[in-house]
Parts: structure tokens; C-alpha cells; sequence
């Protein structure tokens, strides 16, 4: 089995690639494309189905006004209704994930779900708490893996204020040897960070079993 996903995130840090000239919407992109939450969500999918790394693909969202869909546009229910309806059912991928931060809101994932009542694209809400970094800094042996000197693991990553976590990770890249670039300790964290440990945090559980039961109603179980 194949699956053709797409992914509405709202920062650049957050999906996109090493090359920022795409194809067009709804063509496949390649692996340099790919940010950060591509590979985490493919991951989380490799390890829910039996379905191969290499026959997931990602394809390019579609645009809002002519241009990328932003973080807030993410959060305007028409706006995001539009991302969700694709024209051509030839075109349509098997799964949409929408990926927006919490950002101190705790009703932003029911928010966003009623947005999405009645879309005929199967997708899943994700919604970290407070951001997307806190998934990529909860698995502290990844990131002292890639980064020195190695910096003070936070207490409880869920119990950061609204971007602590970005804050965080900014600053650790900063104050690492050899002058890392940004991109490449989110990607490297992604690929790396222990799926297990990141069970710790309740959101993304919860982002888990629901992209599990998901699959599993694609795939017929």
C-alpha cells in the first residue's frame, strides 16, 4: 500500500525544506522539500502500519490568496476549509494532517476539528503543547546527541510557557559548537528523537492514536 499525504503546519520551520521552489500543488515533493514535521509524521505512520518509508509521499498543499497558507490562516475556518478540498479526486491525497501550535489555547484542537466537519479528505488535528518544538526538545538524549555543549533538560516540557520551547531551542542552536544550522538540528531531531519518550507528552499521544485509528480506517481494519 501506498499513502499520499498532506501537511498544513504553520511556520516554515516546521515543514519546510532545503529547497524552497516546489512543484505545484498537489505534485509530489522530493525528500529536500521536506521539513521537520514531514518526518515525524512519516515516522509515527511507518511505525502505526506495515506501509515502507519510501511509499509514503508528500504532497504540496494548496494555496490560499495565490500564495502559502500562514500559521493564522491555519485558525479561519473557511480558509482552512478551502486547504482541505481538493477539485479533483485524481488529485486528492489518502490524508491530511493539520498541525497548529496550542499557543496557551486549550480549546484550539476542538476549535480547529469543528472547522473541519464534513470534509471529505480523512485527516487528523495536531496540537502541541505549547508548540512544535516541544516535540522536537522532549527527547533530551537526541538533542544532547547533536548539540554542545549539552544544555539543561526542561523539568516538564508541557508546563512551558507559550513558546519557551521555541525560545529554548533557539537559544541552545545559538550556543552550540560548530555554528549548527537550524534546519538541520530540527530535521536531525525529528529523524532521531525516540517515539516512545515523545509518548510522555499527552498531545502528542493523543496525535498518535488518533493518526493510528485513522490509518487504520484507510488501510480497512
Amino acid at each position: 500500500m501506498s499513502l499520499r499525504v498532506v501537511i498544513y503546519a504553520e511556520g516554515p520551520g516546521d515543514d519546510a525544506g532545503e529547497i524552497s521552489s516546489l512543484p505545484p500543488p498537489t505534485e509530489v515533493l522530493n525528500e529536500i522539500h521536506l521539513g521537520p514535521a514531514h518526518v515525524l509524521v512519516r515516522r509515527c505512520i511507518v511505525a502505526a502500519t506495515r506501509i515502507p518509508e519510501a511509499a509514503i509521499a508528500f504532497v504540496r498543499p494548496l494555496r490560499t490568496r495565490g500564495r502559502r497558507a500562514k500559521g493564522s490562516d491555519l485558525l479561519v475556518p473557511p480558509v482552512l476549509r478551502q486547504l482541505l478540498t481538493f477539485a479533483s479526486s485524481e488529485k486528492r491525497p489518502d490524508l491530511g494532517v493539520i498541525l497548529v501550535d496550542s499557543d496557551g489555547n486549550d480549546d484550539r484542537k476542538t476549535f480547529v476539528e469543528s472547522a473541519l466537519v464534513g470534509i471529505p479528505l480523512p485527516h487528523v488535528v495536531a496540537v502541541p503543547i505549547q508548540e512544535f518544538e516541544s516535540w522536537l526538545i522532549a527527547d533530551h538524549r537526541a538533542v544532547v546527541s547533536i548539540l554542545a555543549p549539552a544544555p539543561n533538560q526542561p523539568s516538564s516540557i508541557e508546563k512551558l510557557d507559550p513558546h519557551e520551547a521555541k525560545s529554548l531551542l533557539g537559544r541552545w542552536i545559538s550556543a552550540a559548537s560548530g555554528s549548527p544550522a537550524p534546519r538541520e538540528v530540527r530535521l536531525t531531531l525529528a529523524q532521531t528523537c525516540d517515539l516512545g519518550t515523545l509518548d510522555r507528552l499527552s498531545a502528542f499521544r493523543v496525535f498518535r492514536d488518533e493518526l493510528r485509528s485513522r490509518l487504520n480506517q484507510l488501510q480497512g481494519r
